[in-house]
């Protein structure tokens, strides 16, 4: 399985953290945590919202849309796919990942099976922060344009600006690396964006020497309450509100043109 070498010098740092991450509670507490965690849905929303308008010209008699969420974390990004229409799988590094990602797909009635990672025909693969963990950027690029059908679509979501170094991160993105990094791996870019200021301004005051109690605790209402908030919501407040902090997020879309 190609997945074995791409991961195979992944640091053990990303490993245990996020099996140690998903292990946690029961299955119910999988659904809960993916769909009121604003980390999750700060990230979900807009990879939807961009996954929509790529695969929007798409002749449904071709049958199910085939979705693949390459690195699925609690499958927040894949439960927000209506059933019947869509046929949805899910890989990531972590087994414990897996596991949550179907358990909450069963709670919630979607249609989510795990990917065995033979080479597919999927329509859209998402790649959400997964690209900086992984040595070898190109190889997984060009990994995901072999599963992907000719004219199918590739969505990156990367973070840029980072406030905090992160040690399980192997580089870190702007434009242009990531735009030179597309081309080499053979897919056409369709569209690319930033955003998600407040993602900047949570990391940022949450990491202030001084906060009170009651701060902290306004702070996490705060949070749930945008996670469940509508995404044109979100978008008014990057806009409007935060606009004063650099975007955290880089989505790029791309198409398999061969």
């Amino acid at each position: 399985m190609p997945e074995e070498a791409l991961f195979k010098d992944v640091s053990d740092v990303n490993r245990e953290f996020y099996d140690c991450l998903y292990r946690a509670g029961p299955s119910w507490l999988s659904a809960l945590r993916a769909l009121t965690s604003f980390d999750q849905q700060s990230k979900a929303k807009p990879n939807y919202v961009a996954a929509k308008e790529l695969v929007a010209g798409r002749d449904v008699a071709a049958g199910k849309l085939r979705i693949l969420d390459y690195g699925a974390g609690w499958g927040t990004f894949l439960l927000k796919w209506p059933t019947g229409t869509t046929l949805c799988w899910c890989y990531d590094i972590s087994g414990e990942s897996v596991k949550r990602c179907l358990s909450a797909g069963r709670l919630l009635r979607r249609e989510i099976a795990e990917w065995s990672g033979v080479d597919g025909q999927f329509d859209l693969v998402c790649c959400s922060h997964v690209l900086e963990h992984v040595p070898d950027d190109l190889a997984l690029l060009r990994r995901l344009r072999s599963i992907t059908r000719p004219g199918g679509n590739v969505l990156l979501n990367v973070p840029i600006n980072e406030v905090l170094e992160d040690p399980k991160h192997a580089r870190r993105y702007e434009r242009e690396s990531l735009r030179s990094v597309i081309e080499a791996a053979g897919l056409v870019k369709v569209f690319e964006g930033e955003g998600d200021r407040i993602s900047t301004f949570f990391l940022k005051r949450e990491r202030a020497t001084e906060m009170r109690r009651f701060e902290k605790i306004g702070l996490k209402t705060l949070r749930l309450i945008l996670a469940v908030a509508p995404y044109s919501v979100l978008l008014w407040l990057d806009r409007n509100v935060f606009s004063n902090y650099a975007p955290s997020q880089l989505i790029v879309g791309a198409r398999n043109c061969s």
